[in-house]
């Protein structure tokens, strides 16, 4: 059984806060935000709007079953769409990254794009070292037996 941890809104903005200080660090200036829908949209805005990035596209993706288990392949309900091209730096974000397959999935969906679009950076609220995805950017690293609760849930 899972660690079932629940954070608040104040506790969010302070770790995305910290993403975006990492993302900063960097000194890239990434055109496009792609979030994934449906934990990804409220940090994809606020992140948005720290970096000054206009452009925020979503794709909808299921990964988690009803019953809190991982699927074997990810749902797409959504399809990204958007005028990507080659030399865009893209940022993936999300709120959680448990096993990195939703995100690997979209980084490599956009990579396989009409542009086939290669300078893409994943960055993450929070961030499990068991995933076999290790984000670029992430605000805290969680335990692995930790189930995260956000506030908009």
């Amino acid at each position: 059984m899972k660690n079932k941890i629940i954070y608040t809104f104040n506790e969010i903005e302070q770790h995305i806060d910290d993403l975006v200080y990492k993302i900063n660090k960097d000194k890239i200036k990434f055109s496009k935000i792609v979030t994934l829908t449906k934990g990804g949209l409220i940090p994809a805005r606020l992140v948005a709007k720290a970096l000054d990035i206009d452009e925020i596209y979503v794709m909808g993706i299921k990964l988690y079953t009803p019953q809190n288990t991982t699927r074997t392949e990810p749902i797409i309900y959504q399809r990204l769409d958007g005028d990507f091209k080659q030399y865009d730096k893209i940022l993936i974000i999300d709120d959680i990254i448990d096993t990195g397959e939703s995100v690997n999935y979209v980084k490599h969906y956009i990579m396989n794009m009409e542009h086939k679009c290669h300078n893409i950076k994943i960055g993450s609220v929070f961030y499990k070292k068991i995933s076999k995805v290790i984000p670029d950017y992430y605000g805290k690293i969680v335990d692995d037996n930790e189930w995260v609760v956000f506030p908009w849930e």
